[in-house]
């Protein structure tokens, strides 16, 4: 009986991994036909991206923001007519205060394909992204794994819906440090639980010193899941072998990871404190000196909020372009009715976790709750970002798209039976999927032509 359920155990692993994969292949061929059918330049930021990136491949240094690499009326006149190939992007700069990791990652691919046309250029780092946002697939469903690993339903379920999130695709196929954002912000994510589960020790404090570290070097849309990060060190459980930690030894072990952090990232503060101004290490003020004439609020009303949480919802699952190619409403609104639906879901899913004993682990709680409050902080982000400038993209919250998901998911499933759940899993992949192709061939491509 034994030998018969280790078979079996055996069997249903190497098809999940095999299905695993084949989400993979098949969300890598999707991005990837973003990248190569979209025209150069026509994805939010991507010329500004693409010459931080030139920048470093041909100087061998970082960029300075200055006055001027913001031109509201060039950049209006260029997205109106669809970023032509005979007009020059060369001034258009104003992610140069962003931080390096991702423009030095991509840069040795802009040397290597140096000698080719533009447009294979800009193919080649789109495809970087491409493989980048392959790899967040994985991420999300180990994620899963570490907190339900019985659960491989759900596993595939959530690493489907990060594989084939229409706009999250749309992203993954172009220029930007979105993609690494992600990918980086996931990893975190997976070590918090990792550390909430396993425990912390010497290993998992390095571990998260560099993740912090390559953190702070890739976006400030993941700054504030940093302090969540090292709360969870301070009150996981003790390390391996350890049956109990003294406060000290603790939280030596969190100044090894902000030490590490430190290491990797310092530099960067220190050059923008050089560069900019004590006082501003972050580039911020000198970014709102650049690109004076952006769009702000004038006040924070109930108007406000409505198109902040509606432009928000839409370009969370599908407003391509520029923000400039929208769904059908219809779409829009079966979304918004699933998604209510979900809400629903989790909220009956919330009652039983705190009423049911037994229902799930104190680590699995203590993992759900974490996963709610790295929801919370990506969302204060986005929320701090439109305080000054008016940046509804949905793209913003893709940092949280593992809690998010996961979320999401559970509450679908508290809808139903049980034993339907595999099914509502497998229908909700195949739809969004479909969702993916009919955004891609039906909206974004015949745009463009």
């Amino acid at each position: 009986m034994t030998k018969l359920r280790a078979s079996s155990n055996t069997r249903d692993n190497l098809a999940t991994i095999l299905i695993l994969w084949v989400i993979v292949a098949a969300g890598v061929a999707f991005a990837s036909g973003y990248a190569l059918g979209v025209p150069p330049w026509n994805n939010p930021d991507e010329p500004a991206h693409f010459n931080y990136i030139r920048h470093i491949a041909t100087t061998g240094q970082l960029p300075e923001l200055k006055p001027g690499d913001w031109d509201a009326q060039l950049l209006e006149r260029l997205k109106t007519a669809k970023f032509p190939p005979s007009e020059p992007v060369d001034s258009i700069a104003y992610e140069s205060h962003q931080p390096p990791l991702y423009y030095l990652l991509a840069s040795p691919i802009l040397n290597a394909t140096g000698r080719f046309p533009l447009q294979e250029q800009v193919g080649a780092l789109r495809l970087f992204s491409v493989v980048l946002s392959g790899i967040t697939v994985l991420l999300a469903f180990f994620g899963v794994r570490t907190l339900f690993p019985q659960d491989r339903s759900l596993q595939l379920g959530v690493a489907g819906f990060v594989a084939f999130l229409p706009m999250r695709s749309a992203v993954a196929g172009s220029i930007s440090n979105d993609a690494l954002a992600e990918c980086v912000a996931t990893l975190l994510i997976l070590t918090m639980l990792w550390v909430t589960n396993r425990g912390f020790g010497r290993r998992q404090a390095i571990l998260l010193g560099l993740l912090i570290g390559a953190a702070l070097l890739t976006k400030m849309t993941l700054y504030l899941l940093l302090p969540l990060a090292l709360a969870a060190a301070l009150f996981a459980p003790p390390g391996k072998g350890a049956k109990n930690q003294a406060v000290s030894s603790r939280l030596k072990l969190v100044g090894i990871a902000l030490v590490i952090a430190l290491v990797i990232a310092g530099w960067w503060f220190v050059r923008n404190g050089m560069l900019y101004g004590p006082t501003d290490i972050f580039g911020w003020q000198r970014h709102d000196q650049v690109v004076v004439g952006q769009p702000r609020f004038e006040r924070l009303d109930g108007a406000t909020l409505s198109y902040l949480a509606t432009t928000l919802f839409k370009s969370f699952w599908g407003q391509f372009g520029w923000m400039g190619i929208l769904l059908d409403e219809r779409l829009y609104f079966v979304l918004m009715l699933v998604s209510s639906l979900a809400a629903f879901g989790l909220a009956l899913f919330s009652v039983r976790v705190v009423l049911s004993k037994g229902f799930l682990s104190p680590q699995q709680k203590a993992s759900l709750a974490l996963m709610a409050l790295a929801l919370l902080a990506v969302l204060g982000q986005v929320g701090l970002y439109n305080l000054s400038f008016i940046q509804a993209q949905g793209r913003y919250l893709y940092p949280a798209l593992l809690p998010i998901t996961l979320l999401f998911i559970l509450g679908l499933r508290e809808l139903l039976a049980p034993v339907h759940a595999r099914l509502l899993l497998t229908l909700s992949v195949a739809s969004l999927a479909l969702l993916d192709y009919v955004c891609l061939a039906r909206y974004v491509l015949p745009y463009f032509r």
